[in-house]
């Protein structure tokens, strides 16, 4: 992981960051910053690889919105503004 993206994911998600297994599972609590990671994870590898798409699903609909779209648009907005890798 760069040391530009450190401050933003945090020390503990090393592991997931570097995981290189087909399934990703994060636990921990509200504010642990798992969101925020995923998010960038997801866009960083996206830019690495243009081919590829991203699908994500959600139990509930009417959340997608305020949750998963959300994170994924300031991660890449993040990424975008010069701070990619």
């Amino acid at each position: 992981m760069k040391s530009e993206l450190l401050p933003i994911v945090g020390e503990g998600y090393g592991d997931f960051w570097r995981f290189r297994g087909r399934y990703r599972v994060v636990k921990g609590s509200r504010g642990s910053k798992k969101s925020k990671t995923a998010a960038l994870w997801f866009m960083v590898h996206l830019m690495r690889h243009p081919e590829a798409n991203l699908l994500v699903v959600r139990r509930v609909l009417g959340t997608l919105k305020d949750s998963c779209w959300t994170e994924l648009k300031w991660a890449a907005g993040l990424l975008c503004r010069g701070r990619s890798l």
